[in-house]
């Protein structure tokens, strides 16, 4: 992987689709300023600790924990 200089107060984002009906579950939007602090990961926890989260807001599914 190669990965490019970021621009001062640059936005990440991570999105989660529904499974049954692909509707936009969650997003979750931050500034990295280091990865070695482990941004991904801590997205992604952040995203299966939470039920809401996981929660379609258009049909109701529960996505599952991995």
């Amino acid at each position: 992987m190669i990965e490019r200089k970021r621009r001062a107060g640059e936005v990440d984002r991570f999105r989660w689709y529904c499974p049954k009906c692909d509707a936009l579950l969650h997003e979750i939007t931050f500034v990295v300023d280091d990865y070695r602090n482990d941004p991904v990961s801590k997205a992604y926890q952040a995203f299966f600790d939470s039920e809401a989260a996981r929660t379609c807001k258009a049909c109701g599914e529960v996505m599952k924990r991995p």
